[in-house]
């Protein structure tokens, strides 16, 4: 009797044991991301392109944003690895234009809607 709660009482904390170590080392810290500082990046970016007399494309990377100091890396720690762009075209009388659009590795791509709304979708919905 005692050796079977000896052996349940060690298998139950190898399994704790287990746990913690698999979901300390695979929760990811959040980064930050400052959607306002974007939006301002980007509306700052669009401005100095009309000042300057050169045409303005429909969107900017937010590589290019960081690129050109009106960002930081900090501002948008959370895209850590993604390619983002920003659409500088999207309107709020069109709620459903992508306002960011943030394509991961694997292949998905999470859009931020003009109206706020937030969605991911698959690498065959675009096919």
């Amino acid at each position: 009797m005692k050796r079977s709660l000896a052996v349940i009482a060690v298998f139950t904390i190898a399994i704790a044991v287990g746990s913690i170590v698999y979901f300390a080392s695979s929760t990811r810290q959040p980064g930050h991301v400052d959607a306002l500082k974007i939006l301002t990046a980007a509306r700052s970016y669009t401005t100095s392109l009309r000042v300057d007399g050169l045409p303005v494309s429909d969107s900017v990377s937010v590589q290019e944003l960081i690129n050109r100091h009106l960002l930081t890396a900090s501002d948008v720690s959370g895209f850590t690895g993604m390619d983002v762009t920003v659409n500088l075209s999207a309107d709020n009388a069109r709620p459903q234009d992508a306002l960011i659009r943030a394509h991961l590795a694997d292949g998905q791509e999470i859009v931020t809607l003009a109206d706020g709304s937030v969605q991911q979708l698959s690498p065959n919905r675009h096919q």
